[in-house]
């Protein structure tokens, strides 16, 4: 019964133990996590201030109090820094009080990173340091007191902030008050402006703020007047992708700016101390500050405690005004696509049963081979790429993170079509179940028995909402990956569909319908303490909105697709009509199984013909297998013993009998990795339209659980498969090695399994690095056939 159950979870169980990326170094704050999960706005903040820039208890007491300010206006802030190894974005007043006391922490900046993190020490991060880990995660505007600049003499010492060089290749806007006053102010801007930086004033003047006093003697070349402009001006950065950071500087309030001439006389004379102790690089700017402080009894510090609590108060409203801007346009591309699709409202779906293949026999075959895999034993470079006839336009690229590494020339947009689904999971605390917390099949019927007695009773667990549904998971991880995918689905117009959503607005979402008299998809799963499924049931008929005359409605963007991905949530009819336009542009078409019933939907039809790639389960192979006219390999009554080897035997005997109907098989084993199998026989598409045959061979190879010594604590393993999709996908337009393809994958399954969320909001371009991966993954996969 339980074995029954658990199909209905598509995932890599035992991607535990894989190779180190970016996320064993990053930690997020429940707080944060929440927030990014559910796309609330965040504000990033730096702890140098807590760490270099003030005397204790000053800076703890300041930073507790710039919290509470963006807390109070509707924001949830995320101070970062370094806690022995392991950056930390969102910290609790506990770290707070650490990183305020600690007087052996690294100033921590681009450059330092490394050191820092190898070594498993503490650091406070610079403005360069929290605009990389920022990006990284996704929050746009970050808040600090100054940012650094253009030192006085960097003519003669080249002592140039990394500050600016990193809101020249960094797409976070950064609200301070300015540049600090003891640098090069003019300088600073010339260079701002040649590292690309869009540098805006904000209130009613055009001057330039020089961090104590409201103006420095220059000008910003821009200004906006309150925090909707500043919001705009964020939005349209981010939204066309011009890669670089933006600069809004705020004044100082007029009340709080201490006596300018007062200030600068006390600069000129700490600016010569620092020249006569031979102070210099990153020490300089605490130094000074530090003198300023003493020589100004005090007032250059409350002046710098003022201006970052007002930095904070109108940054935490830009930030607002930028999620709500956000959530208005995703609203408005909605309600467009709905008026101009609104005659498919009424269709029915009938799914058809009656062209099932039968004893192996089938048409002649027009599926596509996007590109050679798995030639020979020898590690398989990309000998060319796919290319296109038609020349496509540029809107795929907005908003999205910069695309490197492969050989791909594709320059349409992946396309996916599938579910989407509000999940309410709930998990079993590891205090109920014996044997450490361990299920297994020898104790799951007695488990099941004992946790869920029908008396009526309540029982304990810790139940979380999430977003999930196979295509939003999917579409989820090529958005984070930078592939600006096109996702067509259907929602609900409840309360479940506006939360679903909005956790979609980094997507682009206008093919996702929302008919009126439809609940939003949901499933309520029930997890053990390890995260594996113990069972589930959901409420998906929305997805039957999602038919064939609502699919054609998007030819023209399906028609441009490099690739298009399905899953299993639709009706066979729909999977059929989708995979005939595919057929008709010559798209390769990745099937996601989604459970074992779902599985057979593409032998219901002639959709099988279509199909490029397919990535069931082991439970899903055999629903597969069974369509097309074959029974299982081994008996279900001898499934709980058997091996690995058996389990590999097993699934190539059903892959050697499935591969004449889909060429390229990813079978995912849960803890024995995953099995890739191939036929080469058919066409391989160099380019559309352009096809040679290739010679009749087969190929196995198999990716084991690559372990190393630090493993991860798994949080939830139901979004690994889709990362694992989503990767996978990202590599073939990329034009990754197709070894390097499934590396990515096991990669990016490793990192969901430390989420709530089904993919990992840290999921990113710059994970997916060739030479990276290459290097974390070094091992080669074993060809069994």
């Amino acid at each position: 019964m339980i074995g029954q159950l658990r199909l209905l979870s598509r995932r890599i169980k035992g991607v535990v133990q894989c190779t180190r990326k970016f996320s064993e170094f990053l930690q997020l704050s429940p707080e944060t996590s929440d927030a990014l999960q559910h796309n609330r706005p965040l504000v990033a903040l730096e702890s140098t201030i807590i760490t270099h820039g003030m005397p204790y208890p000053e800076n703890i007491r300041t930073a507790v109090e710039v919290e509470g300010i963006i807390r109070k206006n509707g924001a949830t802030p995320a101070t970062v820094a370094i806690l022995k190894g392991k950056v930390h974005i969102g910290l609790t007043s506990e770290q707070l009080e650490e990183l305020a006391c600690d007087e052996n922490t690294i100033k921590t900046s681009r450059r330092d990173f490394p050191v820092v993190l190898g070594k498993k020490l503490s650091g406070g991060t610079t403005v360069s340091g929290t605009m990389i880990a920022a990006h990284k995660v996704g929050i746009p505007v970050f808040v600090t007191g100054g940012i650094g600049g253009v030192h006085r003499g960097a003519e003669k010492s080249m002592d140039i902030s990394t500050d600016l060089t990193e809101l020249g290749r960094t797409p976070v806007a950064v609200v301070c008050a300015g540049v600090k006053s003891i640098l090069d102010i003019g300088r600073t801007l010339e260079y701002l402006e040649t590292q690309g930086v869009c540098v805006a004033s904000y209130g009613n003047s055009f001057d330039f703020p020089a961090f104590f006093t409201p103006k420095s003697g220059f000008t910003a070349p821009y200004n906006v007047l309150d925090p909707t402009e500043a919001a705009k001006l964020i939005d349209s950065s981010l939204s066309f992708g011009v890669g670089s950071g933006m600069l809004i500087a705020v004044p100082i309030p007029e009340e709080h700016a201490a006596a300018g001439e007062v200030i600068e006389q006390a600069i000129q004379q700490a600016v010569m101390e620092a020249q006569a102790r031979s102070v210099t690089s990153k020490d300089v700017t605490p130094f000074i500050l530090q003198r300023v402080n003493e020589l100004t009894e005090g007032q250059s510090l409350q002046a710098n405690i003022a201006l970052i609590k007002n930095n904070a108060d109108i940054g935490s409203k830009i930030a607002i005004e930028l999620s709500a801007l956000r959530k208005q346009k995703i609203d408005r591309n909605i309600k467009q696509d709905l008026g101009s699709n609104s005659q498919s409202s009424n269709c029915k779906i009938q799914v058809s049963s009656s062209n099932q293949i039968v004893n192996g026999k089938k048409t002649n075959l027009k599926r596509l081979h996007p590109q050679t895999m798995f030639d020979s034993d020898k590690d398989v470079k990309m000998s060319g790429s796919i290319s296109t006839h038609r020349s496509y336009g540029t809107e795929c690229s907005a908003n999205l993170p910069e695309m490197s590494n492969g050989g791909s020339s594709f320059s349409g947009r992946p396309v996916v079509v599938g579910g989407s689904n509000v999940d309410f999971v709930t998990t079993i605390p590891r205090s109920v179940i014996p044997n450490g917390g361990r299920s297994n099949v020898e104790i799951a019927n007695t488990m099941l028995a004992q946790l869920l007695r029908p008396d009526g009773g309540t029982y304990s667990g810790e139940v979380r909402q999430s977003y999930g549904g196979v295509g939003r998971n999917i579409a989820d991880g090529l958005a984070r990956l930078g592939c600006n995918p096109f996702f067509i689905s259907a929602v609900g117009r409840d309360i479940n569909g506006d939360a679903l959503l909005n956790s979609c607005r980094h997507m682009d979402i206008q093919g996702v319908a929302r008919p009126d008299g439809h609940s939003t998809a949901t499933y309520n799963a029930t997890l053990w303490p390890t995260g594996e499924l113990m069972l589930g049931s959901g409420y998906m008929y929305i997805h039957g909105w999602i038919t064939p005359d609502y699919i054609s409605t998007f030819e023209e963007t399906i028609s441009q697709a490099p690739i298009v991905c399905i899953d299993g949530n639709i009706s066979a009819k729909a999977i059929e009509h989708t995979c005939d336009l595919c057929s008709k542009y010559r798209i390769p078409v990745w099937f996601e199984p989604t459970e074992m019933h779902h599985a057979r939907k593409p032998f219901q039809t002639r959709a099988f013909e279509y199909i490029t790639f397919t990535s069931p389960n082991r439970d899903e192979l055999r629903a597969m297998a069974r369509a097309t006219g074959i029974g299982d390999a081994v008996s279900t009554s001898d499934q709980r013993q058997l091996s690995e080897q058996d389990i590999l035997d097993e699934c190539i005997s059903l892959c050697q009998h499935l591969v004449e109907y889909i060429p390229n098989i990813i079978v995912t084993l849960g803890k024995y990795g995953v099995l890739v199998f191939r036929d080469k026989q058919g066409p391989f598409m160099c380019e559309r339209g352009n096809t040679t045959k290739m010679e009749t061979a087969l190929s196995a190879y198999h990716y084991p659980v690559c372990f190393d010594d630090s493993p991860v604590d798994i949080v939830s393993v139901s979004g690994a498969g889709d990362s694992l999709v989503a990767a996978m996908v990202y590599g073939i337009i990329q034009g990754y090695d197709p070894h390097m393809c499934v590396k990515a994958g096991l990669l990016a399954a490793r990192q969901s399994l430390q989420f709530h969320q089904a993919i990992p909001p840290t999921l990113s371009p710059n994970l997916m690095n060739v030479q990276d991966i290459e290097k974390l993954m070094s091992w080669k996969p074993t060809r069994l056939l």
